[in-house]
């Protein structure tokens, strides 16, 4: 969320959120920008794979840390990522602890 609300800092739209982190069901919007679509339309895709990919591997490990029922639990995933994305997820986690 907060790389698509730096996309769209200087444009002139509204943009509501789930929070980060929160979880979410199928279907539910996750955010919704208000504006005028020829400020923001140019970024609906990039939009789109910004939150497409962190949440699939948020959900997944979500689903591998309930399946590990309390057991140690180690991921390298992010060896499979796109450098950029390994970056942004790699200074996200250091923020959280």
């Amino acid at each position: 969320m907060e790389e698509v609300k730096f996309l769209l800092k200087d444009k002139k739209v509204e943009m509501l959120s789930i929070p980060e982190g929160e979880r979410f069901e199928p279907l539910e919007p996750l955010m919704r920008i208000k504006g005028r679509y020829s400020d923001f339309g140019m970024f609906e895709t990039v939009i789109l794979g910004m939150l497409a990919a962190p949440s699939a591997w948020a959900t997944a490990a979500s689903e591998c840390k309930a399946a590990a029922d309390g057991a140690l639990l180690l991921c390298f995933g992010a060896r499979h990522t796109h450098p950029a994305w390994r970056l942004s997820w790699s200074a996200r986690s250091c923020r959280r602890r």
